[in-house]
């Protein structure tokens, strides 16, 4: 029972700060000019063909399936592949659920990037084509 009590307590834990850390990445990307776009708003961006797509997801998730067009860069390998894009690019972003793709729009206007958005929700709520 007292394993039992240990390992929830471990999991109420582990949610409670994944859940503090999205809130934060949240207002912080609000505040630093991050763009949180709902479905509609990806997709009026994605067809305006102004905007380089990238998929900041895993190997794995990209497997699964991707929005089409998209360049798929892992979040932790995001930052290196930056570095070679003109600060001037405008770039859409999104990861599973939203989180990794604000991390990954933030640093990007902490390096001088202007037009940063990502799909706020992410490719977890993503209505739109898909490529398997």
């Amino acid at each position: 029972m007292d394993k039992l009590l240990i390992v929830l307590g471990i999991v109420v834990a582990f949610y409670l700060v994944r859940n503090m850390m999205y809130a934060q990445s949240k207002s912080s990307a609000a505040k630093m000019g991050l763009n949180n776009l709902s479905n509609g708003e990806f997709k009026e961006k994605i067809a305006s063909n102004e905007y380089t797509l990238f998929d900041v997801r895993s190997d794995a998730e990209v497997n699964a399936g991707y929005i089409p067009g998209a360049i798929h860069h892992a979040h932790t390998k995001f930052p290196q592949a930056a570095k070679e894009l003109s600060k001037d690019t405008k770039i859409l972003l999104y990861c599973a659920g939203g989180v990794r793709s604000a991390v990954a729009g933030n640093a990007l206007i902490k390096e001088g990037f202007t037009d940063v958005s990502h799909l706020a929700n992410g490719y977890k709520a993503w209505d739109g084509k898909i490529t398997k």
